[in-house]
């Protein structure tokens, strides 16, 4: 059996930085989504706002009880 050839420090530190840049790109590809993901959420968010303040009798001037007229 012919045993394996010595590794060196060149190529443990090539290795080393190679899974350093891998991991360095995964977590700013994550950053870049979880920031995208963020901003979604932030507008569906001000849209539920808008939309529950536009129903909300108080923001229109409305009372939301009608007034009848006694003569």
């Amino acid at each position: 059996m012919t045993p394996h050839a010595p590794v060196g420090t060149a190529e443990i530190n090539y290795a080393s930085e190679l899974a350093t840049a891998i991991a360095a790109t995964a977590t700013a590809n994550a950053a870049n989504r979880t920031a995208d993901l963020t901003e979604i959420a932030v507008n569906m968010l001000n849209n539920i706002e808008r939309s529950l303040r536009a129903l909300d009798p108080r923001n229109s001037g409305e009372t939301g009880v009608q007034e009848t007229n006694v003569a």
